[in-house]
This record gives structure tokens, C-alpha cells and sequence, in this order.
């Protein structure tokens, strides 16, 4: 089965040894309590996950070992639906309703708080307004949103993701959070 013909399920990328053992033991658990959902992995190990259970499995071919192997397969799967799983989670009990989440595309309930701690030191300017924008949907009224970012004297201008280096003033932090209702205030 290619993965283009899946429409939802869950995901694992896998780079060594290590990776690529944990997600067979936290594919084991998934399949415990949702045996009917299919499972894929992406990985540079092919020959280590075949027969252990993955529906499908696809070759990375050059992998840079890093988190940008995830953000690169996640970002481009071919399922109209995923739900990624890092490979140390195990799961504890069914999480159907989670699909039913990513087909409406809409919450069903509010957060009391949300974290991005790696996004914006990687994200461009339109894409922190789009995140602020979804998260300001998904919060309760006293919600709180964390947002880590690398203060700098500069705010990034491109317009893609990068590995990183890339800062913004905390001016720039606190107009983009005003624009959609947060108050933001600076942790130690």
C-alpha cells in the first residue's frame, strides 16, 4: 500500500537506531487500543521496520538527522489527516475523537494554554500571525499562549522557515500579539 492512498492516520519519522526502536515500541501500544488504524513511518532504516507491524513505510533517502526531518515529512504527507506521533509516547488509551478534530479542522473545546517552543525562532513574520491568529481561536478567554523566540536587534523579513537564527525585536513580538487580543509580557 503507497502512502497516497491513505486518507488518515497516524505518523511516525524515524532517523537510528535509537528513533526507530522507540517508535516500533510506541507503534506496539497503538496498535493495543486501535488496532484498526493504520500506521505509517518514514524513516532511513527500511530494512529495521519492515515486519514489525507498520502499514506502510517510506524511505528517507538522505536524512539530516534532526528535527527538520520531521517538519519536512510532516509538512509534505500525503494524508488528509495526520496525527504525528514522536517516537517515546506511548499510547495509554484510544484517541479516535482526535480524528474527528483534524476533519472538522475546529476544536470542539477551549484550551486554558498553549506552547510553541521552537516555532518562531524558525518562522516568518506571516507565519507567527498565522499561528497567533489560531491559537487566539483555540484559547479560553483567560487563556495563556508561551511563545519562546530569540530577541535580537532585527526582525526576520523573509518569508520561509529556516533552520534558525532568525530574531525579532520584542517590539515586534508585542505589536504582532496585540493584533489579535494578547497581552504580552516578557518571562524570566
Amino acid at each position: 500500500m503507497s502512502l497516497n492512498d491513505v486518507h488518515a492516520e497516524i505518523l511516525y519519522i524515524a532517523t537510528t537506531e535509537k528513533y526507530v526502536q522507540e517508535a516500533v515500541h510506541s507503534l506496539e501500544t497503538v496498535k493495543e487500543g486501535m488496532p484498526d488504524v493504520k500506521v505509517g513511518i518514514y524513516t532511513d532504516m527500511v530494512e529495521r521496520v519492515d515486519g514489525k507491524g507498520f502499514d506502510i513505510v517510506q524511505e528517507i533517502p538522505n536524512p539530516r538527522y534532526n528535527f527538520f526531518d520531521k517538519v519536512e515529512y510532516c509538512t509534505s504527507s500525503p494524508f488528509s489527516k495526520t496525527l504525528f506521533l514522536d517516537t517515546d509516547k506511548e499510547m495509554i488509551e484510544p484517541c479516535y475523537e482526535l480524528f474527528d478534530l483534524l476533519e472538522t479542522g475546529q476544536f470542539k473545546t477551549q484550551f486554558d494554554y498553549t506552547v510553541a517552543q521552537s516555532i518562531f525562532s524558525h518562522t516568518a513574520p506571516q507565519q507567527i500571525h498565522q499561528c497567533l491568529k489560531s491559537v487566539e481561536t483555540i484559547l479560553k478567554k483567560e487563556g495563556m499562549f508561551f511563545a519562546r523566540f530569540i530577541e535580537g536587534d532585527t526582525d526576520y523579513s523573509g518569508t520561509e522557515w529556516v533552520a534558525g537564527g532568525i530574531t525579532y525585536t520584542y517590539a515586534f513580538m508585542e505589536k504582532a500579539g496585540n493584533e489579535y487580543s494578547f497581552d504580552v509580557k516578557r518571562l524570566d
